[in-house]
């Protein structure tokens, strides 16, 4: 529950009571910093704003990490097992010079066997 400030005014519902109020509402202004709020639910889940997820569709996953204090949420590109091995056999056969007629020739050898 917010309570009700006395102050001389307010601006985008912030109550601006000295000095220092208007130099934070100005900084922010000026630099165009948008806060946003998160708020964790009893299971210790977060809904992310629609605004900050907007700039990461193509992520899936995020790493989790807590740096000096603060969550730290960062991108991560999912490759899955299967994909990644099959670039290593790749890269395996073409380090070795073989030829796609090579492996023909030793899949039917191997099914003479």
């Amino acid at each position: 529950m917010v309570e009700s400030v006395n102050c001389g005014f307010c601006v985008h519902g912030l109550a601006i009571t000295s000095l220092l109020d208007i130099f934070i509402y100005s900084f922010y202004f000026i630099f165009e910093v948008n806060i946003m709020l998160c708020k964790r639910t009893y299971k210790n889940q977060i809904t992310l704003p629609k605004k900050v997820m907007e700039q990461f569709e193509d992520y899936e996953y995020f790493e989790v990490k807590v740096s000096k204090g603060k969550i730290v949420l960062e991108p991560v590109k999912m490759i899955p097992k299967d994909k990644i091995l099959l670039e290593r056999v790749r890269d395996k056969i073409s380090a070795l010079g073989m030829t796609s007629q090579d492996i023909e020739d030793a899949i039917t050898w191997a099914r003479k066997e």
